[in-house]
């Protein structure tokens, strides 16, 4: 992996040098399922851990390197309909996700409408190794 890559989904490289996101959120779900019960308020019962999601989204300057270029190779891997590795730039591999979103948004926009500026976001949900509890 290059040493400016920030992170892998499959064969795409988020990176300095291609589309590099300038924030990431993740979240987790935790299930908790409520009981009646007669004469009192519910009761929860824990069923276990539930999806995680990563949320990606940054900017591409057209000017320094294609958007269309990068978002297409997104979208590639987007379209192989498989689960993808996600790993870190520091190496830590957080498992199998799929994307679930793309979007983009062109603006500032050049003669012939080239945008100059594009803002990107990507969805990604985590697939659950084969196997896991």
């Amino acid at each position: 992996m290059p040493t400016e890559s920030l992170m892998t989904l499959g064969g795409y490289v988020f990176g300095t040098d291609s589309a590099a996101y300038d924030e990431m959120r993740r979240a987790a779900e935790y299930r908790w399922a409520a009981q009646d019960r007669i004469g009192r308020p519910p009761a929860r019962q824990w069923l276990g851990p539930g999806g995680e999601t990563v949320e990606l989204s940054g900017t591409i300057y057209p000017v320094r390197r294609r958007a269309e270029e990068e978002l297409a190779a997104l979208r590639a891997e987007a379209a192989k309909g498989e689960p993808l590795r996600l790993m870190l730039g520091t190496g830590e591999v957080l498992g199998l996700w799929t994307i679930e979103r793309i979007q983009e948004t062109g603006t500032v926009f050049l003669p012939g409408g080239v945008p100059r500026k594009v803002g990107f976001s990507v969805r990604l949900a985590w697939y659950g190794e084969d196997g896991e509890s």
